[in-house]
């Protein structure tokens, strides 16, 4: 993630990542970017924890390059007690169950990303389009700050330049 800057903002931990599907290995830093967000919590969540959290991140992304148009923004908050992962995009189609296809390989993303969140919720954005948030849980009772006195909220631009 060469491409980064970090804004010092006062407030809770967040962190905005511009994801394009034209950028190679954009799933891949979006990835990146939620474990690097959920390592900088001055409280542990645990590796299953983090690896929901990534899961999560890849699955939502993936899911908005592939039927939203190409791009979205991913936004990562920290909360007492769990991660909260948005995507946005332009699209006003909201995601659909359908049934898993093993040979196709698709089906699978939607139901799992439910299982691994506390709560997932789509709604509409004032410009248009959408905006999926899953409340992945990570602890009880901790209070997320950043560690060694790295800013509360960051934004990271993963764009294609256009």
């Amino acid at each position: 993630m060469d491409e980064v800057e970090i804004l010092p903002v006062a407030g809770p931990a967040t962190l905005t990542i511009f994801v394009s599907m034209n950028r190679p290995g954009s799933i891949a830093m979006a990835r990146e970017g939620a474990r690097a967000f959920v390592e900088c919590l001055r409280f542990d969540v645990g590796r299953k924890a983090a690896d929901s959290v990534a899961l999560v991140v890849s699955e939502l992304v993936t899911n908005a390059l592939r039927h939203a148009g190409g791009r979205c923004v991913l936004s990562l908050a920290a909360l007492p007690d769990a991660v909260e992962v948005a995507v946005g995009d332009s699209s006003l189609v909201r995601p659909q169950w359908r049934i898993s296809d093993r040979v196709g390989g698709g089906g699978f993303g939607w139901p799992m990303v439910h299982r691994l969140a506390r709560s997932v919720t789509v709604t509409g954005r004032a410009g248009g389009g959408k905006t999926v948030r899953a409340v992945v849980p990570c602890g009880a009772g901790r209070t997320p700050r950043t560690r060694h006195g790295l800013p509360h909220s960051a934004t990271a631009g993963l764009v294609d330049g256009g």
